[in-house]
């Protein structure tokens, strides 16, 4: 019997250590996801400020975020008009623990009679994947915009949308997204504002995919 007390020590141990990584583990979790819920209100912060600037340069109206708001955070925006068009400029924040996301959406109104929706995305292995979803890339027959954008959406006759200035305004551009639907083209981009000629762009990009769409009517 007293052969084997030494087994039983050396196994009591042998768990200490694991107890120890295992803490260590959570603690070093716990302490990147804090750092990267800090790093992103950091990167909000500068984007809210940057957007209170340019509201002042465009003359919009600027709506700070509230953290207290009673169904969860409101993230800045802006609302303005751009050649008699309404405007808005919204941030999207997703996602949770290492993986936040945060979107900036361009949106210009417009009256042409589009029904559905159509979106266009620069075109990856992911976006590749609608294709399995039923959602065929439509093609406009014009090579490089074809093997640059996938063209999804729910109207037969989408193509008919993206006529070549579109299509010029879209190859001359970088965004995340471009969704076209009844009343509204919005323009995505990913990250925050920290450059805000590149919001710039995304308002104008929005603008004139929505003049032309009007001509259709």
């Amino acid at each position: 019997m007293a052969e084997k007390e030494p087994e039983r020590d050396e196994r009591r141990g042998q768990r200490l250590p694991v107890g120890m990584i295992a803490a260590a583990g959570a603690a070093t979790l716990l302490g990147a996801l804090a750092f990267n819920k800090t790093r992103e209100r950091v990167r909000l912060r500068a984007h809210e400020q940057v957007l209170e600037e340019l509201a002042q340069e465009l003359g919009a109206q600027f709506t700070p975020s509230r953290s207290g708001a009673p169904t969860g955070p409101d993230f800045p925006s802006l609302t303005m008009k751009s050649d008699d068009r309404e405007m808005r400029i919204d941030t999207e924040v997703g996602g949770s623990g290492l993986s936040y996301q945060i979107l900036t959406r361009a949106t210009a109104t417009h009256t042409a009679p589009v029904e559905g929706f159509v979106v266009i995305r620069e075109e990856t292995l992911l976006t590749r994947m609608a294709d399995h979803l039923g959602l065929a890339d439509i093609q406009v027959n014009e090579p490089a915009f074809d093997d640059r954008f996938e063209v999804i959406s729910d109207q037969a006759d989408a193509a008919a949308l993206l006529h070549p200035e579109v299509r010029d305004a879209l190859m001359a551009s970088s965004f995340e997204s471009v969704v076209i639907r009844q009343g509204e083209v919005t323009v995505r981009q990913i990250g925050p504002v920290t450059d805000p000629e590149k919001l710039r762009q995304s308002i104008q990009l929005a603008v004139d995919i929505a003049e032309w769409l009007e001509t259709l009517g």
